[in-house]
């Protein structure tokens, strides 16, 4: 990942980081350190990590809630803490195509549930 930059909002740290390859909540697990200390120095249990998902991308991207999720940290010394920090991890998809590209290039897709079947055709028991 691209140099990290830091922002503060009030108590909660947020961390900015960039990769030029796909990434999943889980993969964002290594990097959620140092926002969480970043909290722990300000008085806060909560932090957020942010990352720029700039690689190349070959399915459009999905809604937002796909892409947020909380990480809870181990902490020093603490096997199961009271007060455990958590980092919420936020993944932003840059460098998407124009819509119509993908028209261009094809998508994989798959059927959504089963297909209704007509009227009168009811299968027997």
């Amino acid at each position: 990942m691209a140099r990290p930059r830091a922002l503060i909002t009030h108590r909660h740290p947020a961390q900015v980081r960039r990769t030029g390859k796909p990434i999943t909540i889980d993969d964002c697990a290594p990097y959620a350190g140092q926002p969480a200390q970043y909290a722990v120095g300000r008085g806060s249990q909560l932090s957020v990590l942010i990352v720029l998902d700039h690689g190349c991308k070959t399915a459009p991207p999905g809604v937002i809630e796909n892409y947020i999720d909380w990480l809870k940290p181990s902490l020093h010394g603490l096997n199961d803490p009271r007060y455990p920090s958590l980092v919420g991890v936020l993944i932003i998809n840059t460098n998407l195509p124009v819509p119509s590209e993908w028209s261009r290039h094809g998508v994989q897709a798959e059927r959504f549930g089963e297909p209704e079947t007509p009227s009168g055709d009811r299968e027997v028991a």
